[in-house]
């Protein structure tokens, strides 16, 4: 995606190569979260592909998924010829109604270059966005945002 280069930071809640499950709390099998590289490579592509939102708000744009992603335009701005450019991604990574990430693009000039994103992660998965990177789009990918 312009403004998000490839190259997640190191990430605990990454699955293990060896299982594609973890334990839940009452001893059964869930899920594992899925890799953000995953995501955001599948994120890339639509941005690649489509690009724009035909409404306001696409909720899980990629149903089939193991994770869900939602893309906003929160205020109307950037409207073109009956779409709308993605200000806001949400994601939950492993499907369990709490948002993992969100990533906030906004355009800080014209031409290349100019989209940034800010990414917030929850690393707890409990919708508490402590830590936070910034894509400048300068193929630097994500550096961390105090």
């Amino acid at each position: 995606m312009p403004g998000c280069s490839r190259g997640a930071p190191p990430d605990d809640r990454k699955p293990s190569a060896e299982s594609s499950t973890r334990a839940s709390a009452s001893g059964g099998q869930v899920p594992a979260r899925a890799d953000i590289d995953e995501v955001q490579t599948r994120v890339d592509k639509w941005f690649v592909e489509v690009g724009w939102l035909d409404e306001r708000t696409q909720a899980d744009v990629f149903k089939d998924a193991p994770y869900r992603v939602d893309m906003f335009n929160d205020d109307g701005q950037g409207r073109v010829a009956e779409t709308y450019w993605v200000q806001r991604i949400w994601i939950d990574l492993d499907r369990d109604g709490k948002w993992d990430e969100k990533w906030t693009r906004k355009l800080t000039r014209k031409g290349p270059g100019s989209i940034e994103t800010l990414r917030e992660v929850a690393p707890a998965d409990d919708e508490r966005f402590t830590m936070r990177f910034v894509d400048r789009d300068d193929g630097k990918g994500w550096q961390p945002n105090p």
